[in-house]
């Protein structure tokens, strides 16, 4: 222990002893915004699909190509921490970032996806991706764009006409190079675990409520019947009376 600490730090002498300590003041990664580039490896997040037809817009964060059908990614769009366990994936697309060995022994990464929680023609179709434009200006900002992308190398789709379990959870068949399967099988479990405590908590709160509904017609007061009024019987003379007649 340097004895030549400021005295703030001999204050907090503890701190230097039982914690790490890093030579520069750069902030680590878990600290930042995060961004699809940057998402943690193997691990499920889910944003919503937008409606948006070329690239000179606001792009949604996954698009289709119409030249060639592939799947897209844009990787500066920003990803909320809380879009990796959300209430629900309905209505919203499963993607993961996966590291693996590459053949040359450095580490590779790359996307895969779930569509099983939208609905059929939801996602954004761009069809001139792939046109250049003529404009200087317009051909940086394509060029950018183009750049930032990343393919989506596999993805789980629902099977058209089949109908979801009691779990919610629909059949599907995966779309891609057989490689990327077992990437695939990680990024279904998470979802389907997401969607069976959905689901689950849906039931509940409805047994609830039927709970709730029951009890309230239970101790529902019901109006007594009007009673009809007595007819009044004749008075009968007292003893004293009669006694008091035959003296």
């Amino acid at each position: 222990m340097n004895d030549k600490l400021p005295k703030h730090a001999k204050a907090n002498r503890f701190l230097f002893d039982d914690t790490p300590t890093f030579d520069q003041a750069k902030v680590p990664g878990y600290m930042q915004q995060l961004e699809i580039d940057t998402l943690p490896a193997n691990q499920a997040f889910f944003i919503e699909p937008a409606a948006e037809q070329s690239w000179k817009s606001d792009m949604p964060a996954i698009i289709v190509n119409k030249k060639t059908n592939g799947l897209y990614l844009d990787g500066t769009t920003e990803v909320d921490a809380d879009q990796h366990k959300p209430t629900s994936p309905l209505g919203q697309v499963g993607i993961m970032r996966v590291e693996a060995i590459g053949p040359d022994g450095k580490t590779v990464s790359f996307f895969v996806a779930d569509l099983r929680f939208i609905e059929n023609h939801e996602l954004s179709v761009v069809d001139d991706l792939d046109d250049a434009p003529d404009d200087s200006e317009d051909f940086n900002s394509w060029v950018e764009y183009k750049n930032e992308l990343r393919e989506v190398v596999a993805f789980i789709a629902p099977i058209p006409g089949t109908e979801a379990s009691k779990k919610g959870i629909v059949p599907a068949s995966y779309y891609g190079p057989e490689k990327y399967y077992g990437a695939l099988d990680d990024l279904r479990q998470q979802g389907d675990k997401i969607l069976t405590k959905s689901v689950r908590r849906q039931r509940q709160s409805l047994k609830l409520a039927k709970a709730a509904a029951n009890e309230e017609s239970d101790t529902e007061t019901v109006q007594p019947e009007e009673k009809k009024p007595e007819k009044a019987e004749p008075k009968k003379p007292s003893l004293a009376v009669v006694f008091s007649s035959g003296q």
